[in-house]
């Protein structure tokens, strides 16, 4: 199940922490619009990162494709190289949700509604 941001703001959402906290209201006060920029902020940092553990690393890119019960066709691309340790890696670099038909041209994804 997904939810907006503004459940940050709901008193439900709130009371859920109080058992692990008693100052869990002064914690959880926080705006939609905030937990929005933080996560955008951490979303910009995570995408920087990524950029550069891919610009370092030779290796192999893969996509996977599959149709959720909501018949939404959700589409991956992912990269994986072996690191100094040689352990085999995987960067998720992009994520992408199509409603409706998706045909794959080449490397452009067409979408019919």
């Amino acid at each position: 199940m997904c939810h907006p941001f503004s459940i940050v703001e709901n008193s439900d959402f709130r009371n859920l922490f109080r058992p692990f906290n008693k100052d869990a209201d002064q914690i959880t006060n926080v705006s939609r619009d905030r937990v929005r920029e933080e996560i955008m902020s951490l979303g910009g940092l995570a995408i920087k990162a990524t950029k550069l553990e891919v610009e370092k690393h030779k290796g192999s890119w893969t996509t996977d494709h599959w149709t959720g019960m909501d018949d939404a066709t959700y589409t991956t691309t992912t990269f994986h190289f072996i690191d100094k340790d040689w352990q085999l890696r995987s960067q998720l670099v992009d994520f992408k949700v199509f409603h409706g038909m998706v045909l794959l041209k080449g490397r452009q994804f067409i979408m019919i509604k």
